[in-house]
């Protein structure tokens, strides 16, 4: 028998080992008597019947998984990838075919009895929408009888959600100096991401405003802040630590204002040119304000007793913004006019309501002639002469001297102040604001009683 070296394949090897030391036995290999049809052993076994012959070396392939996911919460993400290693022995067009599972574990899976010299491939027949590679790439040669190890890598794109931020505010006085209009430095902190900053438009009453921070990785864990919140009370729902799930999160972030109060201060001045008739003889006269609170459309109506004698009424905790009109119900007579006329808003520096009554001049009084003295039909005069008219009232009657009218906002001296307490004022208008219901406060005072402050 000849041995013809040239003629092996890569991987193979030709072996004396079973032949013994007797050379004359007969050979599987004499061409002769030796064996006439091939004679295959399995990898990894021997015959030692068999003299001699060709020698495959075999090795494994080891294969694990590698899986890049920034979002691994995505619904539907795969945790077993099938891959299939498929693998040529030299000299042969038959392949030898191996399917394997590998785990987002990164488990080693190994694939044994695979000839040295073959050409193998390997392919991920379900990669779940991720980006495959493989290292080191197919197709590849096995050397030698060293393991090969190949990763496959599954790398997914991030799973992109969003932040709705929803801005609410609350203020019973929008009209207060210095209200903001807009809310800078809305900051949405999720690690992931970057830190984004947003300006949220935020104005007087319950309306709300919203703007969406997209590009958030789900499964994030974020939480939101507000850098200035001009002066208001901050509430920010959910509060801490929120995760971002598929639909997103709603971040709401409420600003509450604490209302600005003010007052209304109320006199009254009467001009009677005469004080000892029969009119204008009340000691208080009814003034009835109607006031809407700023936010409702349900009006307060308040009632108040003026003194006939100045004394100021004060209306206090009446929210900046508030809008009244004044009305006098029983003027005892008199015709009234209040200072200011009309509407008018409650601002922030006390408002002051004069309420005037002015009454009719009392009649002209003119003189009669005496029944007994005649006029003269003709005068000479003689002399000159100085003549008198006296004119003489009638009986019942007394000279009249109009009173000077009273300085507007004064009544005698200084005018005396008496308050009325409207403590619940800025309750109603919260109830008003908040449930939009009609509120009737009365404050009064017993006509032709004097007020007690």
């Amino acid at each position: 028998m000849t041995f013809d070296p040239a003629a092996l394949l890569a991987g193979q090897s030709f072996t004396v080992k079973g032949a013994g030391d007797d050379p004359a036995v007969d050979s599987d290999g004499d061409p002769v008597t030796g064996a006439t049809d091939p004679i295959v052993l399995g990898p990894n076994s021997q015959d030692l019947n068999i003299d001699q012959g060709i020698v495959q070396a075999y090795t494994s392939v080891l294969l694990h998984k590698v899986v890049v996911d920034p979002t691994p919460s995505v619904p539907g993400r795969a945790t077993e990838f099938p891959v299939t290693l498929t693998c040529t022995p030299a000299g042969s067009a038959t392949p030898i075919v191996n399917e394997v599972v590998l785990s987002i574990s990164g488990e080693e899976v190994t694939v044994d009895d695979i000839p040295v010299g073959a050409m193998c491939s390997v392919n991920e027949t379900d990669a779940n929408g991720a980006a495959v590679t493989i290292a080191p790439a197919s197709p590849f040669v096995i050397g030698d009888t060293e393991p090969v190890s190949i990763t496959v890598t599954n790398t997914y794109q991030p799973g992109l959600t969003s932040v709705d931020l929803r801005k609410v505010v609350l203020d019973p006085t929008p009209a207060a100096t210095g209200r903001a209009t807009e809310f800078p430095g809305h900051a949405v902190l999720c690690p992931a991401r970057r830190r984004g900053s947003h300006r949220l438009p935020g104005r007087a009453g319950h309306r709300r405003h919203r703007r969406q921070r997209p590009g958030i990785y789900l499964g994030s864990t974020c939480s939101v802040t507000e850098d200035d919140t001009n002066g208001a009370q901050v509430t920010i729902d959910p509060e801490g630590d929120f995760v971002v799930g598929t639909e997103g999160v709603a971040v709401t972030v409420t600003n509450t204002y604490q209302a600005v109060l003010s007052s209304i201060e109320l006199h009254k001045v009467i001009v009677d040119p005469n004080p000892a008739d029969e009119h204008g003889d009340a000691e208080t006269f009814p003034v009835t304000l109607t006031c809407t609170a700023p936010g409702s459309d349900e009006p307060v109506t308040v009632e108040v007793e003026l003194p006939r004698d100045g004394t100021v009424i004060t209306l206090t905790d009446v929210p900046v913004g508030t809008v009244c009109t004044a009305e006098e119900t029983d003027t005892d007579g008199g015709v009234s006019s209040i200072d200011p006329a009309g509407e008018f808003v409650v601002g922030e520096q006390v408002v002051a309501i004069t309420v005037t009554n002015t009454f009719p001049p009392p009649p002209p009084v003119t003189p009669s002639p005496s029944s007994s003295e005649q006029p003269p039909t003709s005068v000479t005069p003689t002399s000159p002469v100085s003549s008198t008219v006296s004119v003489t009232p009638t009986q019942g009657t007394a000279p009249v001297v109009p009173a000077p009218n009273p300085p507007k906002g004064t009544a005698g001296g200084g005018l005396a102040h008496t308050g009325v307490s409207l403590a619940t004022w800025l309750t109603v208008a919260a109830l008003l604001l908040g449930l939009g219901g009609a509120v009737m406060l009365q404050a009064r005072r017993p006509r032709k009683s004097g007020l007690h402050s």
